[in-house]
């Protein structure tokens, strides 16, 4: 009898265990602090074809193995992919393999980019959607396969919702949530032009890649459901992007990094008619004057709710909301597209600003901490954080040399995502100044000021009273080569005046 009794005890205990182990909503929340930048790295302006990658940014996406990063290159027709350098300190990723898409991308509509490269299970799944659909033309958005060579598609994962909600990132749905939220996949696509055929405001879609079916959306907004498009205020509004969206395991959080403008709204041309200019973007649209990349933080078990028939996917709210600075420079947030790495809770983040950045190509490394131990009390507790993009100084220029090069002030402001405490490491100081150099075009040089002509007459024609004719007595200085001219002026019969041209075109006179 007390051998069954154990034995029941201990299968009770077991059954608790499994019990709290599959119910998911007691995990912790994602706050501000668990999230910190721990890097970043570069791309090339081009790959080894010499195709662009500059402009690029729009769209991320993963390997299985989280080594190398998909990005997209100039007008999103396809990815260039780079292995993820080991050391994040800014150097340039080598490139695997060079720009390339889906053959048939121009079948979704002529204006079609790609939104999502996502490995699972061993297949490449990839999508797309129109830029600016307005006839409602897009029918389809996945593709999948073992290579770009080898995908078929484009298929249409939904008959019930337009693919504007659909063509964008795919995500993982951490084990422990699958079987609450009906898939082990996501999908995000929201805030584009057109913005009736999309969610006005993060979405969430569960997706089996099995059957290539997308499932009811758990959350997402119809027109001014989540905030007034047009609006002034610190959530949404048609001004605001973002592309993708990160599920850590272990945790109840779904995040959505956005570039929002907090301070004003217009549409339009930029300047606006009141004068303000938008820093990204100068084109006909959506505007304001200064954007910030922040978080909206959801709760998984709202999503939950949705599905349990609970609650309805427009009429969810974050549970939270915090700027993520150091991306850019101040207010020059551009739209940001993630890529997550689930099982290393890495957030790899690229920019698209109005309408793309020359040059090399930034990606900055986010990483998710959550769950960690406090240290004893009265432990040392080093200063933690990072630092900003380095940002130029107004003003700062020195006047270009006559070699063609000057000196500029930049600074960056150092982030603190855990104060010293118990005499740990100090914070660095912040902002950090440095002197850069840059080639200028150096100022044109007076050549007859630098080498003037300079004239002497020791004796004039005439004696004091002067005449028209007779001996002089004169000398140049500073003349180069032969003199080309002189030339003698007479005022009232006498001389008066000599001036002399050198073969620069260069003058000197001497006056009596």
């Amino acid at each position: 009898m007390r051998r069954l009794m154990v034995g029941l005890a201990l299968g009770l205990a077991l059954m608790t265990s499994a019990s709290a182990q599959t119910d998911p909503r007691t995990l912790p929340l994602v706050q501000s602090g668990d999230l910190t930048l721990v890097g970043s790295f570069t791309l090339p302006a081009n790959d080894r074809k010499g195709a662009q990658i500059e402009y690029g940014g729009r769209a991320l996406g993963l390997n299985e193995a989280g080594t190398e990063l998909y990005f997209s290159c100039i007008g999103a027709w396809g990815m260039v992919r780079v292995t993820v350098p080991s050391v994040l300190d800014g150097r340039q990723a080598s490139i695997v393999e060079d720009c390339a898409g889906p053959s048939n991308l121009s079948s979704i509509t002529g204006d079609a980019g790609l939104g999502s490269v996502f490995w699972w299970q061993g297949t490449m799944y990839v999508t797309g959607f129109s830029y600016y659909d307005a006839g409602n033309a897009a029918a389809a958005s996945h593709w999948k396969g073992a290579s770009w060579a080898t995908l078929s598609g484009p298929v249409r994962v939904s008959t019930a919702i337009n693919p504007g909600w659909l063509g964008g990132y795919i995500g993982e749905i951490p084990a422990e949530w699958r079987p609450l939220l009906g898939g082990p996949l996501f999908l995000s696509l929201h805030s584009l032009s057109i913005i009736s055929r999309t969610s006005s405001g993060p979405d969430f879609t569960p997706f089996d890649p099995a059957t290539m079916k997308a499932a009811t959306p758990l959350l997402g907004y119809g027109l001014s459901e989540l905030a007034a498009d047009q609006s002034v205020n610190p959530v949404w509004n048609r001004a605001s992007r973002g592309f993708g969206a990160i599920f850590p395991r272990g945790t109840g959080s779904v995040l959505y990094l956005m570039s929002h403008g907090p301070d004003d709204y217009w549409y339009g041309p930029s300047p606006s008619p009141t004068g303000k200019t938008d820093p990204l973007n100068p084109y006909q649209g959506e505007h304001a004057s200064r954007y910030i990349h922040q978080i909206l933080a959801y709760k998984a078990s709202d999503l939950a709710d949705v599905k349990a028939g609970t609650k309805t996917a427009n009429s969810l709210r974050p549970y939270a909301r915090w700027e993520v600075p150091g991306l850019s420079a101040p207010g020059r947030a551009g739209q940001p597209a993630v890529a997550y790495d689930a099982a290393k809770g890495l957030v790899y983040v690229s920019q698209w600003p109005g309408a793309g950045k020359s040059g090399p190509q930034t990606v900055h490394v986010l990483k998710v901490n959550v769950g960690s131990v406090p240290p004893p009390n009265n432990q040392p507790v080093d200063c933690v954080g990072s630092y900003g993009a380095w940002t130029r100084q107004p003003n700062s220029e020195s006047a270009c040399s006559a070699a063609g090069s000057r000196t500029f002030i930049e600074s960056r402001l150092f982030t603190v995502v855990t104060s010293p405490a118990n005499g740990g490491a100090a914070c660095p100081a912040s902002p950090e100044s440095r002197t850069s150099t840059e080639a200028c075009t150096p100022p044109p040089v007076d050549v007859c000021a630098a080498s003037p002509v300079v004239v002497s007459v020791s004796s004039w024609p005439g004696s004091a009273e002067g005449a028209r004719s007779g001996s002089w007595s004169w000398s140049v200085a500073g003349a180069v080569s032969t003199l080309a001219e002189a030339r003698w002026t007479y005022t009232g019969g006498r001389s008066s005046r000599l001036t002399v041209t050198d073969s620069r075109g260069c003058a000197g006179s001497a006056v009596r």
